[in-house]
């Protein structure tokens, strides 16, 4: 068949499959991925692939319980290993907040991560066409898309692959209908009421009227775009991202004036990457968002926090931080430490940790900590009234003293304390030590002492 041989050649010509890859094919039971799966059955002896294949009954219609069927049917019939789920997808929209359209996406994308993740999976195929490439491109242009969203439905995006988007709908059927392949028809897909069913049935027509090719330039556009956001990639972006911070306590910086230096498409391609980083490759800021966190990026404003749900972006005076909240690690209770040569504490929020070593220390720094036999410690974070006993200040309050060393307000909370056993603050490594600790007149002393590690430099006090 010349279809059969377009798709091969569209594989190959992508580098979008290797010989012997595992491929999970996302099923829906409709015509465009009923073509796949039965190409991909074609290809799979001679390019000693493995498949299997997913499918999601979104409970929404009364047919999708039959469409599930047919589904089984034919993956029993062709020898593909099916992993099916059912879920109330309405249910789903409600709880998270979203329309029904995005609820379901929503629940495909958890159903195809967490089996790849399961079967070892390498690739996930889905049934994306020239047509739904432009109607989605112009889907986002109407939303005031940037660049990411014109080039939407790559070929290839990391581990999703779209080996149809050379061919067109019509194309599609007539391959179905030669190939004697069943389909279910999803009759939402003519509910007007959806933004891209409206364009598929009211703007595109009206686009072809007026040139035939539009939606192949449509394609061909976005295309274009990806070569360049490719190129810029790989000169510009990803060499800059190396100055990003490591990814500690749900969070990852960024130097602020770095990113001031570039150019606003730069800018938000970074700020994207890092939540995608932080994600785990999951979902991106809106341009509205981008927008505002760039406004306030090139501004002079400091220690300015935005919210945006699960994420927090903080802009600081040296860096942006963006933080995944369902990453952060819970506050410590305070708990009793004795400490022994050689023990090491590990700060769960605080991206740093505790080292008891032995031998000669610079009792004037203020990263290490002298300690005495079978002392005994509490550590904590800071509390309404906190102080410590300063050398001709007396009770400095630690509200001051983070004042006084620029420690970002998201820190200060975090920031961890030793206490005595009367629950005295006495060191906030890198910040202060009690004077309550006799220097003496040397500044160097053999003896047990804790010495506090930053993993992320991000974090060192300022002063």
């Amino acid at each position: 068949m010349m279809f059969q041989k377009a798709f091969v050649d569209f594989i190959q010509e992508q580098g979008l499959l290797a010989h012997g890859d595992r491929v999970l094919i996302g099923l829906s039971g409709g015509p465009d991925s009923m073509a796949l799966c039965d190409l991909l059955c074609r290809m799979r002896e001679s390019w000693g692939l493995f498949l299997m294949a997913a499918h999601l009954n979104h409970s929404l219609r009364p047919s999708a319980d039959a469409e599930a069927q047919t589904v089984a049917g034919y993956c029993r019939a062709q020898h593909i290993p099916l992993i099916s789920a059912k879920i109330n997808v309405a249910h789903l929209a409600l709880e998270k907040g979203l329309g029904e359209e995005a609820a379901g996406r929503l629940a495909r994308q958890n159903l195809y991560r967490e089996s790849m993740d399961r079967y070892r999976l390498q690739t996930l195929a889905l049934g994306h066409h020239a047509d739904d490439r432009a109607e989605t491109i112009l889907l986002n242009m109407i939303r005031g898309a940037g660049a990411r969203g014109m080039a939407a439905m790559p070929a290839r995006s990391h581990q999703i692959i779209r080996p149809l988007l050379f061919a067109h709908k019509e194309d599609i059927l007539a391959y179905c209908a030669q190939a004697n392949l069943l389909y279910t028809v999803d009759e939402s897909n003519a509910d007007v009421r959806y933004a891209r069913n409206r364009i598929r049935k009211d703007v595109i027509p009206v686009l072809t009227e007026i040139n035939t090719g539009a939606v192949d330039h449509i394609n061909e556009m976005a295309g274009h775009l990806e070569e360049i956001r490719s190129a810029m990639a790989e000169t510009v972006i990803l060499p800059l991202l190396e100055a990003s911070g490591p990814i500690l306590a749900g969070e990852i910086s960024f130097p602020r004036e770095l990113l001031r230096q570039q150019a606003p498409y730069v800018q938000k391609e970074i700020l994207t990457l890092l939540r995608q980083s932080l994600a785990a490759g999951g979902g991106q800021f809106g341009e509205g968002q981008l927008k505002t966190y760039i406004d306030l990026l090139n501004s002079q404003q400091n220690d300015k926090i935005i919210d945006a749900g699960r994420f927090k972006v903080y802009i600081e005076k040296a860096h942006i931080i963006l933080a995944d909240e369902r990453l952060r690690p819970k506050k410590f209770e305070p708990f009793r430490w004795q400490p022994e040569v050689g023990s090491c504490l590990n700060c769960p929020d605080w991206p740093g940790r505790l080292e008891v070593l032995s031998g000669n220390l610079p009792l004037r720094s203020l990263w290490t900590y002298r300690v005495q036999d079978g002392q005994n410690f509490y550590w904590r974070h800071r509390q309404p009234g906190d102080s410590i006993w300063r050398r001709g200040i007396g009770h400095q309050p630690l509200k001051k003293l983070f004042q006084t060393y620029s420690v970002p307000n998201r820190l200060r909370a975090r920031w961890p304390i030793l206490c005595d056993e009367d629950d005295q603050p006495l060191w906030l490594p890198g910040l202060a030590k009690s004077d309550l600790q006799k220097y003496g007149k040397n500044t160097v002393k053999k003896g047990i002492y804790i010495k506090a590690f930053l993993d992320d430099e991000t974090y060192r006090p300022k002063g």
